[in-house]
């Protein structure tokens, strides 16, 4: 943040675009204007960069080959699509307790048209709980869906296990990495999913783009008739957002570098601000997190309220959820076996290759200023919701 007195720290929401990112788009938006689908010169040149782009993004995420990685709008209608590449394929979906509302709202579709769900459960700490997934796997084809790192705690998946043992069972996985990318290492063949949906703009790069991996023996099923990205979508490509994720895809280079750096910063604001709010604590320690996320219980306070407060203070963050007073509270720690009171009273900060040393120290002060001046939440008598595997 360039202003003196600002922080902001919801880069898991979205972030900022990099000069060289924008500088790229801009450049687009003059040469690369024509349609990528007609065939005259103009046509063609849009074409070649938006294959020049798939090609730069497919090394990043090491697929065997181009044609493997799809653009679409968004990191939500990825997971739409490898949902419905893979639905027709299996009778069961399973999905952790703890995904983004995508992932949880298309299973909740597939479940509505008569396919089985299997919820699968979550530690204290925010990891899967697979034992009795096994179980499960072997009673007919099933699509697994999870999230390599999750978007309120920052808690990260260990896949290569998963995916053995889907390989294992014939099932088919779909890996949702939108926070992952530049945060750990996103590698197609370390991985062994099936499926991999990307966000470019937690990245630094454009909204209105996504990006899907798809093995090449992986289902595919067209949502709509159409021509674009080898007829599965329909529409004209979005040359301009693909041409920012490209550039932000190429702006990651050396970007392991600055996560000591991110790491120690994230450590500075929690060990500030548990020092500053008596009895507060981290959701998700114990398990291995992203270097940029933090996940803040701050008793007695309504999140909404604190996010509030920060806000008038200059302090940009979020609740993590649809978390407001009267509202719902995180899906994510509740499905970590909190209650209400704890998932209610949380808030996430999240960090990013800009964030500075001086964000951190103002953020810290302005909780402890937020948190003495907000009024406290009576307290409840409230029991998580146990959540095992159907």
């Amino acid at each position: 943040m360039s202003a003196t007195n600002e922080a902001y720290l919801d880069n898991n929401a979205t972030t900022p675009l990099l000069p060289d990112v924008r500088e790229a788009m801009v450049a687009a938006l003059d040469q690369y204007f024509a349609n990528p689908s007609s065939k005259h010169r103009l046509g063609t040149i849009s074409r070649r960069v938006l294959e020049d782009a798939r090609r730069t993004i497919s090394v990043f995420l090491g697929a065997k080959q181009p044609s493997d990685v799809l653009f679409t709008s968004s990191a939500t209608e990825a997971i739409t699509l490898a949902f419905k590449s893979g639905g027709d394929a299996v009778r069961q979906i399973a999905v952790g307790t703890s995904e983004h509302t995508a992932v949880l709202d298309a299973a909740g579709e597939f479940e509505a048209s008569g396919l089985v769900r299997i919820d699968i459960p979550v530690s204290r700490t925010g990891e899967p709980l697979l034992d009795g997934l096994a179980s499960e796997l072997s009673k007919q084809k099933t699509l697994v869906s999870l999230t390599l790192v999750n978007n309120e705690t920052g808690v990260v998946l260990d896949v290569p296990p998963l995916a053995a043992l889907c390989r294992r069972h014939g099932a088919l996985l779909h890996i949702d990495a939108a926070q992952a990318v530049g945060r750990v290492t996103v590698d197609i063949a370390e991985l062994g999913c099936d499926y991999l949906s990307v966000s470019p703009h937690k990245f630094h790069g454009p909204k209105g783009v996504g990006i899907l991996y798809v093995r090449p023996d992986a289902p595919r099923k067209s949502l709509v008739l159409g021509h674009q990205e080898f007829g599965l979508r329909g529409g004209t490509e979005n040359l301009l957002g693909i041409v920012g994720a490209e550039a932000a895809v190429k702006a990651l280079c050396g970007w392991q570098d600055d996560l000591p750096r991110i790491a120690k910063l994230r450590d500075r604001l929690e060990q500030g601000i548990l020092a500053a709010v008596p009895g507060s604590e981290v959701n998700g320690i114990g398990s291995r997190r992203a270097a940029n996320t933090s996940n803040i219980y701050l008793p007695q306070r309504d999140a909404a309220e604190l996010v509030a407060g920060l806000s008038r203070y200059g302090v940009y963050v979020s609740a993590g959820a649809a978390c407001s007073t009267g509202g719902e509270p995180s899906h994510v720690l509740r499905a970590m076996g909190y209650g209400a009171d704890r998932a209610n009273s949380s808030i996430r900060f999240s960090l990013s290759k800009l964030s500075t040393a001086r964000e951190i120290e103002f953020s810290i002060e302005s909780v402890a200023k937020v948190y003495g001046a907000t009024l406290k939440l009576p307290r409840k008598n409230s029991e998580a919701r146990q959540i095992q595997i159907n």
